[in-house]
C-alpha cells in the first residue's frame, strides 16, 4: 500500500487500516440487522391489521 507522493505505508499502519474497515463493515451490517429487527414487527403488525379490517369489511 502506498500513501500520498508513492511513499510506502509501514505494514502495522496497513494493518491498522484493514481492521478499521472490518469495522466499519461489521457495525453496518449490525445497522442493518437493528432497522430490520425494528421494522419487522411494524410490518407484520400491519398486514395483520389489514387482514382483520378486510374481514370486518365483508362481513359488514
Amino acid at each position: 500500500m502506498t500513501g500520498p507522493n508513492n511513499t510506502a505505508i509501514s505494514p502495522k499502519v496497513e494493518h491498522h487500516f484493514e481492521l478499521f474497515n472490518e469495522t466499519r463493515s461489521s457495525v453496518s451490517s449490525l445497522e442493518t440487522i437493528l432497522i430490520a429487527t425494528l421494522l419487522s414487527p411494524i410490518i407484520v403488525v400491519g398486514i395483520v391489521g389489514n387482514f382483520f379490517s378486510l374481514l370486518v369489511w365483508i362481513k359488514g
